[in-house]
């Protein structure tokens, strides 16, 4: 049967929301050749020699942060040193950035940070054992970040995907995506989702309120279709997040 995390103790909990946003047009091919031995599919996301930049998931971030209070991490303050530092101290930890899962090893599934010089202790790439042995406490992990929810299937774990490290290290519920997402679409409908949580309404809730309200106001009809907002999901249980008091 599928490993059952207890809740952890608030006590540790010092900011209502934490999220990072790192930019990436420092990293070249040579720097990311990890990815060869992760997924070859990924490599599109490379242009001109360096990976793709996120164009919204700063302001993700920043949108983020006026909703729910906190602290945010934008740019070259996006490093994995920061984000080990203080993702065991946040009730909402946010990450809008790139993932990249491997189909064949699950250890080499990774999200990407920014790329600091050599004198940062952390290479920028956090693998799934490294957010396993993290202590967190969190109530919600938002996973902005292509195929978060996606891996290899082990038997009686289920899917080894990002989001089960971030479960196994005591993240109680997490928000997804299944497949690609767009940065755009992406921030439209995690910036409402936060903005209903305020309002107290329940995770799953503010998620089907947040998709529903990208869908009535986008003005072009192409950016209906289901692949730009569908691929978000919720994991774990419908109620309202405490965003005072901790």
């Amino acid at each position: 049967s599928t490993t059952t995390i207890p809740p952890k103790p608030k006590d540790k909990i010092k900011f209502t929301y934490t999220g990072f946003a790192p930019t990436f047009d420092q990293i070249n091919r040579d720097e990311f050749a990890v990815l060869r031995e992760a997924n070859q599919p990924y490599f599109p996301l490379l242009r001109d020699q360096k990976i793709l930049p996120l164009i919204y998931n700063r302001e993700e971030v920043m949108l983020a942060k006026q909703w729910v209070g906190g602290q945010s991490f934008l740019s070259q303050e996006a490093t994995e040193s920061n984000f080990k530092a203080f993702a065991s101290s946040t009730n909402i930890l946010h990450l809008a950035t790139h993932a990249f899962v491997s189909n064949t090893d699950h250890t080499k599934s990774h999200l990407v940070f920014y790329q600091s010089d050599s004198s940062e202790a952390e290479d920028g790439y956090l693998y799934n054992p490294e957010i396993q042995e993290l202590d967190l406490c969190c109530d919600l992990t938002i996973l902005s970040a292509c195929n978060s929810g996606n891996g290899i299937w082990s038997e009686g774990e289920g899917v080894m995907s990002l989001a089960n490290a971030f479960r196994y290290a005591g993240s109680q519920n997490q928000l997804i995506s299944l497949k690609n997402i767009n940065d755009e679409s992406t921030k439209l409908i995690i910036n409402k989702f936060l903005a209903e949580l305020a309002e107290g309404k329940g995770k799953s809730e503010a998620l089907g309120m947040a998709k529903r309200n990208y869908i009535s106001t986008i003005q072009d009809d192409k950016l209906t279709h289901p692949q730009y907002w569908a691929n978000l999901v919720m994991i774990g249980d419908d109620h309202p997040i405490l965003l005072s008091g901790l």
